[in-house]
């Protein structure tokens, strides 16, 4: 019988009287030591949560497929996931609306989906150790957009008039992006940062992801340059969609260097390109992020644009070489 994490192969002291259970404790303790979250078990191709997984002597069984994540994950693949279901309420939204007709058979699930970004907000937050309804957004706290989330759902529940429900939507048509904007000052946020740090991945992943940030920097570069012209010519829900690949970039990005040190005892101020170090440009790029975070907040999509274009687009666009000369340090160790 293999055990396995994450479909790697791992050594776990096996007694044969034990059964699936026993097991399912074991890594559980192996995971909280590491500060990862045991999410979900394969048990020969048969997916378990932790709580459900059958009371069976482990000679009954081949393999056990045992999936850990660290919380910075689990917020980022939460949250990606929510910002995607707003996109397709919104695109809902805006057909009903067009079409002056509301299909009254998604509206209970429309209801069932905004319970679901609810407790998406408060698991997030909890997470980040975060007060997700004292974000500051526009001109008030992102509270109030939940409670009116709230109330949205509980209206749509005990609807049945197709007018009534066309008004409720017409009432609510920005709500779900204001929700989208306050998931992704969220993901930049400095408690999002501090959970990154304690998220230790393995050498071999680290030093794969700074090649694959090296490699696809130049997409990023244009999407950015794509991302500040949406938001220039009026377009924001497609710089909504941009913006959002390069929030996932950044974070690939500023998690790989924070666990650079702890990993391999390397200092980023050690790693030096045209007399600027990688700790003053990593300096440089939070700052401007805290910027970003700013101009969400006010909802100022101009300042956002110019931001992107005219400051961080220059800052970041030598970090290629920033990342060969980070991984020729690491080869020499």
């Amino acid at each position: 019988m293999e055990i396995q994490i994450n479909s790697q192969p791992v050594d776990f002291e096996i007694e044969h009287e034990q059964s699936v259970p026993d097991i399912m404790e074991s890594v559980s303790k192996w995971a909280r030591q590491r500060n990862l979250i045991f999410t979900e078990a394969m048990i020969d191709d048969a997916v378990y949560t932790i709580e459900t997984v059958p009371d069976v002597p482990l000679g009954d069984v081949t393999t056990i497929n045992c999936i850990v994540q660290s919380s910075a994950d689990i917020v980022l693949s939460t949250i990606q996931e929510a910002v995607d279901y707003i996109k397709r309420v919104n695109d809902f939204i805006q057909e009903s609306l067009t079409a002056d007709q509301a299909d009254m058979e998604k509206l209970p699930y429309l209801a069932q989906g905004t319970v679901w970004l609810s407790d998406v907000v408060d698991k997030a937050g909890s997470l980040l150790d975060m007060d997700v309804h004292a974000i500051r957004y526009r001109d008030s706290m992102a509270g109030s957009y939940f409670e009116t989330l709230d109330s949205f759902s509980s209206s749509l529940m005990g609807i049945s008039d197709e007018k009534a429900a066309l008004d409720l939507l017409r009432e609510n048509a920005e709500l779900f992006s204001s929700l989208s904007e306050i998931f992704k000052i969220m993901l930049i946020s400095d408690n999002m940062k501090t959970l990154i740090l304690q998220s230790i991945e393995s050498p071999d992943v680290i030093i794969a992801a700074i090649a694959d940030i090296r490699d696809k920097l130049p997409l990023q570069l244009k999407n950015i340059e794509e991302t500040a012209i949406a938001y220039q010519t009026g377009k924001d829900n497609e710089g909504a969609d941009k913006i959002q690949g390069f929030i996932d970039f950044i974070y690939q990005y500023l998690r790989s260097c924070h666990q650079v040190e702890p990993l391999f005892g390397v200092s980023l101020a050690d790693v030096v390109v045209d007399d600027e170090s990688m700790e003053d440009k990593n300096t440089a790029i939070n700052d401007l992020l805290n910027e970003i975070i700013n101009v969400l907040e006010a909802n100022d999509i101009i300042s956002l644009a110019d931001i992107l274009e005219y400051e961080m687009m220059p800052v970041m666009e030598s970090l290629d070489r920033y990342c060969e000369a980070l991984l020729g340090r690491l080869g020499n160790i």
